[in-house]
């Protein structure tokens, strides 16, 4: 594809073609379980310009019954992991070289995907997704079921009464403040011990560091449906 007069191709790609963007998307730690890279490539960059990543979904999804209605009503929890661990596979990264946003670099990567995914069903979950449509816009559906936990409330309630707006926390000053306040930061622990992936955002990056876009920003998801799949997982993605 050419945009504004940029030459952007969609190759196969590895997670070393990952690790070199790595450091410009939001989550610190690495996706779980990849079975699937795809690289986009520009024209005059030496690097790759962007990057998707497909891993193996999570078991437990609080929209796919909206989703997919009746897709798993009746199943066991045993059969139930079976299907969707057959029928289903995550968008869980995609990241692009600053260098080159704006260009349609992240919605080539998430269109050439659902062209010819590895399952019937895709899905995307994205803290950042409300704000940047990329996912709604390559042809996803988003679909509601990821209110936020108590205990996420209570602590985006002591936030507020601290004078802290969650999105002030993009800044590296403001988290610094939180971290000095010892109310704040045992409210913040409270929620990290009940909050799904938490620990190894911890284990990367910090209690505050590895987990403030989630406290930040609300997920979404996101769905799509192509009953004509055209793939299979890769033994080994590099």
């Amino acid at each position: 594809m050419s945009h504004r007069g940029v030459c952007i191709s969609v190759v196969p790609g590895t997670l070393v073609d990952y690790a070199h963007l790595a450091c410009w998307h939001y989550v610190g730690k690495s996706p779980r379980a990849p079975v699937l890279v795809l690289t986009a490539r520009a024209q005059g960059l030496a690097t790759p310009a962007g990057v998707l990543v497909v891993t193996r979904p999570t078991l437990n999804g609080a929209w796919r019954a909206s989703a997919w209605p009746g897709w798993l009503t009746g199943l066991g929890k045993r059969d139930s992991a079976q299907r969707i661990n057959a029928e289903l596979r995550c968008i869980a990264r995609v990241v692009v070289d600053p260098r080159v946003r704006g260009l349609g670099v992240a919605g080539a990567l998430i269109r050439h995907y659902l062209a010819a995914p590895l399952t019937a069903k895709t899905e995307a979950v994205a803290r950042m997704g409300v704000v940047v449509p990329m996912f709604v816009s390559s042809g996803m559906r988003r679909v509601d079921g990821l209110d936020p936990s108590p205990q996420l409330s209570r602590l985006r309630s002591d936030l507020a009464a601290a004078g802290v707006r969650t999105w002030e926390l993009a800044d590296a000053r403001v988290r610094r403040r939180v971290e000095r306040d010892a109310g704040l930061m045992r409210r913040w622990r409270v929620w990290a011990q009940s909050a799904p992936g938490a620990r190894g955002a911890i284990a990367t990056a910090g209690l505050v560091e590895g987990t403030w876009p989630a406290v930040a920003c609300d997920a979404s998801a996101f769905v799509h449906e192509n009953n004509q799949p055209g793939g299979k997982d890769a033994e080994g993605v590099g």
